[in-house]
This record gives C-alpha cells, structure tokens and sequence, in this order.
C-alpha cells in the first residue's frame, strides 16, 4: 500500500512539472522586403520608394508633369488659334514643339512671343517642318506683329483672313509650297513693312491693291508662278527700298509709273515675259533682260 501510495505521488509531480513548463518560443528571421521600383513615364527616372509598404497597402506612384496636354476649347482665342496650327500643320512631327498643346503660358509656347499684357505678337516657326495649310484661325491673333513662317512645307492658299491682321507689320511665307492667287486683303495692312512670299507655287496677278501699302519696305514675290502686268499701283509705294519680281510670267511692259519709286530702291524683274525696254528713269536701279529705252 505504501508502494501504491508513492507512486500516486510521483505521477502527481510528474503532471505538476510538465504543466508549469513555459511554452516553447519559436523566433522567426526577419527578412528584408525588396525595395520596389515604379515606372512612372517614358520621359521620366524610375521612383525608388524608400520605406517599403504596408502589408494592408498598395504601393502607387504617381507623377504630375509640369503641363498636361490641351486637348479641349480653352475660351481663349489666342490660344485656340496657335493650336488650330498646330493641329493643321502636323505638330506632331515639327522639329521643336515644346510647350505646344499644354498648359504652360503660352509665352513658353516655342517660337511664341507675347507682349506684358499677354498678347501674342509675334510666331516664329521658320524651318520648323510645318506641314500643311495656313488656318484662318491665326486671324484671331489680332495683336501680331510678325508672323514668320518661311522655310517649311506648308501648301494650299494663303488665308484672306491674314489681311485682317490689322497691325501686322512683318509677313513671312516664302520658301513654301503655298498655291492660289496672292490675296488682296494683303494690301489692307497699312504698317506691313516686309512681305516675304518667294519661292512658292503662286498663280494669278500681283494685286494692285499692294499699292496701298504705303509703309512697305521690302517686297519679294519672285520664283513663283505670277502672270499678268506690273501694276501701276506699286509707283505708289514711297517707302519701298526692294522689290524683287524676278522668275515669274509677267507679261507686258514695266510701266512708268515705277519712275516715281524712291532713288534707292532696287527693282529685280529679270527671268519673266517683260516687252518693250527699260524705262530711262530707272535705268539704274532696275535688273532686267530688257534693253534700256
């Protein structure tokens, strides 16, 4: 019975030892998360995110650009007329074009010049791989005073609208492939004082409207495709220092109202159909296949 009665007691203690152990601990290394990477544009370096995310987040990056495209009407007219350029004339594909089509001030705009009221007065794109015809929109730019357009590959008529323009004072389309009579609301631009539309495709007669353009300094209309006479009108030009009309197909003779020109101003009509000869009053300025009078 004793031997019973210590028995009972050792399993007693046994039991009382195994249930106050504590509980094993089981350590767990931590690892570290990889840090990861977001992509946020093409024209922009990856984002490193320096503490990584919660497990009950979701990692996102997200990258303003200092403009966003314009791709509705603003209620500008200034800047719904240099967009209609830029859309007709494949912007895209011009060689420069930042600021264009965003919501920069448009004084950032490439080529685009504005005076301290916010006005546009001036666009120059020369050489800048325009493509396409010239929008009547850009008649919305009221203020402008030059307007540089050469040396690109624009085609179709030249806008009337342009001669509502009214303070325009320098017009440069030459070097284009720009077809169609030469409008005459050109010759409403009472302070245009170079008019550049050289080396185009134009047809049609020189406007004798262009006698009205009194503050005209320099006119080039050569190697187009221009035929009719020499208006008369252009003697009326009293400021006119160069007046280029060479490679065309004028026709009929140099009419001797020119006489009244300037004595410095330098007249090219060579390369064209021209009769009769060279009136003697400007023999000395005037370049010409004809013969002197």
């Amino acid at each position: 019975m004793v031997k019973t009665l210590l028995s009972t007691v050792l399993l007693v203690s046994l039991a009382f030892v195994s249930c106050s152990e504590p509980a094993p601990t089981v350590v767990v290394a931590p690892t570290s998360p990889p840090q990861p990477s977001v992509t946020v544009s093409t024209a922009m370096q990856a984002v490193q995110l320096s503490v990584p995310p919660s497990p009950t987040s979701v990692p996102t990056a997200s990258a303003t650009p200092t403009s966003t495209p314009v791709r509705q009407p603003t209620g500008d007219p200034q800047r719904e007329a240099l967009i209609a350029l830029y859309n007709a004339t494949d912007g895209q594909n011009w060689l420069v074009k930042h600021g264009w089509l965003t919501d920069a001030p448009i004084r950032d705009w490439y080529g685009v010049k504005v005076d301290d009221e916010g006005h546009v007065v001036g666009l120059t794109l020369s050489g800048n791989r325009l493509s396409g015809k010239i929008p009547p929109e850009l008649s919305s730019l009221v203020n402008l005073r030059v307007l540089a357009l050469q040396g690109n590959q624009l085609y179709g008529a030249i806008p009337p609208e342009l001669g509502g323009i009214f303070g325009l004072t320098w017009l440069w389309l030459d070097d284009n492939r720009l077809t169609g009579n030469i409008p005459s609301e050109l010759g409403s631009l009472p302070y245009l004082t170079w008019l550049a539309l050289d080396r185009n495709q134009l047809t049609g007669e020189i406007p004798p409207e262009f006698g009205n353009l009194g503050n005209l300094v320099e006119l080039y209309l050569r190697r187009n495709q221009l035929t009719g006479a020499i208006s008369p009108d252009l003697g009326n030009l009293g400021n006119l220092q160069v007046m280029s009309l060479s490679d065309n197909r004028l026709s009929g003779e140099i009419p001797p109202e020119l006489n009244i020109l300037p004595d410095s101003t330098r007249l090219f009509l060579g390369g064209n159909q021209l009769s009769g000869c060279v009136p003697a009053g400007l023999q000395g300025q005037a370049v010409s296949d004809l013969p002197h009078c």
